[in-house]
């Protein structure tokens, strides 16, 4: 089942998926560095060469998975920016659709007196 997002999306939000992005983004670079220690294993002799090249394909098993995960995290947050815009930002919507979004919000403004920039003004006020 599906879990369903809240309709309503703040900046904390989408801020909060940015951070969990840094912080995978910086568990993926430290990755590297059983990578490496790895690969050094593995060169330096028959004895040490299987434990190299296990931890070598292990540290790009989870660096590889790591970056699944940033990916989706990617696409979260362009949903939760996308949904944050559709919520916040109605200035580039027909006026009908504004008028019955503060029908709905019980907000009585005549829109039909305002000017362009007062109705702006509006917009930018209400965080319409």
């Amino acid at each position: 089942m599906k879990k369903k997002r809240e309709e309503n999306v703040e900046l904390a939000d989408i801020q909060a998926v940015r951070e969990r992005m840094t912080q995978w983004a910086i568990r993926l670079w430290l990755l590297l560095i059983p990578v490496i220690v790895g690969i050094i294993l593995s060169t330096q002799g028959e004895s040490t060469a299987r434990a190299g090249n296990f931890i070598v394909r292990i540290a790009f098993l989870l660096i590889l998975m790591g970056a699944g995960y940033v990916a989706y995290l990617r696409n979260l947050e362009r949903k939760y920016w996308a949904k944050y815009q559709q919520i916040h930002r109605m200035d580039n919507l027909p006026i009908d659709d504004v008028r019955k979004y503060l029908a709905q919000a019980g907000t009585k403004v005549d829109l039909g007196k305002m000017t362009d920039e007062e109705f702006q003004q509006f917009l930018d006020a209400h965080r319409l």
